[in-house]
């Protein structure tokens, strides 16, 4: 999976806006660079039906973040 950064985020959050607003996926795509299987991945990662968007990402982050910080507990301990 694509690591998202603060970039990807605003990306992202502006291309599930429009389609939020009705443009059609076509001239979305086109406007800002992607392509429709980039679209509806992230459509389907990341759009919510009631309009919270980005919030997997964010949940994603902390339980990587988590992880890492009890990997390097346990790497510390054994040292």
């Amino acid at each position: 999976m694509t690591i998202i950064n603060n970039d990807n985020k605003d990306l992202i959050k502006k291309v599930l806006t429009e389609a939020a607003a009705d443009i059609p996926v076509e001239q979305i795509c086109e406007q800002n660079g992607i392509s429709k299987a980039t679209y509806y991945a992230w459509y389907s990662a990341y759009s919510c039906e009631n309009g919270e968007l980005m919030r997997i990402t964010e949940i994603r982050e902390k339980d990587q973040k988590q992880a890492t910080d009890q990997l390097v507990k346990q790497m510390t301990v054994f040292r």
